[in-house]
């Protein structure tokens, strides 16, 4: 029974690999900001594999499932091919730990989140914020930067307690928080850029000049963010994927198929 718990611990994992190649999207190329789209194809590509390679791995473990309790009705003594397919099982413990630990990261708000995800949502913040403001429209900026996190603190904080709860505090490169170290993201600062279109929203101005400029160079800033963020999660994926491939769990069912038959 010990063993049979094992193989439901891994078929989670299994499941859990594919349910999180579902998840944690697909990154967008298209819109107003050009992004490097090789990279993210090679992003897609990779999650792609991820989905197939895990699903096979959760269709093996089924099996083994299956298997295992079919020896154990006839009483067949499969214990040295089992410890073989949990030995080769726990790479799917391995994989799933690179996932937790750098893949899932935390928002602003201490929610689990996907950091493109969170890039993604404010690069297209940015560009209809700065298609408002070429529009004049002032207060439909001040709409869409709310979609970004730290907006909301920008607009009922001082700037000191704004840069340092929601910027400093959340800083990636920290090792003395008490939380969330190794969890955190870049947080785009969006306080002087916010401030300086209310301030002419209220007095009733049109021109955004200046705004547009200050919202176009956060917009660059986080663009290089997202490539770099898709890199990386690319090159985690593709760790996930070499496990999930060198996975000699088909040979060791085969095994376990030939004892049961």
């Amino acid at each position: 029974m010990a063993m049979y718990r094992h193989i439901v611990l891994f078929m989670y994992i299994a499941e859990l690999c594919a349910f999180v190649a579902l998840c944690v999207g697909y990154a967008w190329s298209g819109g107003r900001i050009r992004r490097k789209t090789s990279n993210v194809k090679a992003y897609h590509e990779a999650l792609d594999a991820m989905r197939e390679l895990s699903g096979e791995q959760y269709q093996l473990l089924t099996e083994a499932n299956e298997l295992i309790a079919k020896a154990e009705a006839n009483e067949v003594d499969v214990s040295e091919a089992m410890s073989d397919v949990l030995e080769d099982g726990k790479g799917l413990l391995d994989a799933y730990k690179i996932i937790q630990k750098d893949k899932l990261k935390l928002d602003i708000w201490d929610v689990v989140a996907y950091k493109h995800d969170i890039v993604q949502l404010n690069l297209t913040s940015l560009a209809d914020a700065i298609a408002a403001l070429e529009d004049g429209d002032g207060e439909t900026a001040l709409e869409s930067l709310f979609n970004v996190d730290t907006t909301y603190l920008s607009s009922v904080f001082s700037k000191e307690v704004y840069e340092y709860t929601g910027i400093h505090a959340l800083d990636p490169s920290r090792d003395d928080l008490f939380w969330g170290t190794g969890k955190t993201m870049e947080q785009l600062n969006t306080y002087d850029s916010y401030h300086a279109i209310a301030d002419k929203v209220e007095a009733g101005e049109s021109d955004f000049a200046n705004e547009i400029a200050m919202l176009e160079e956060l917009q660059a800033a986080e663009q290089e963010l997202f490539v770099s963020s898709v890199e990386f999660d690319t090159e985690l994926i593709s760790q996930v994927n070499d496990i999930l491939s060198s996975s000699k769990l088909a040979e060791h069912i085969e095994t376990l198929r030939g004892l049961v038959a």
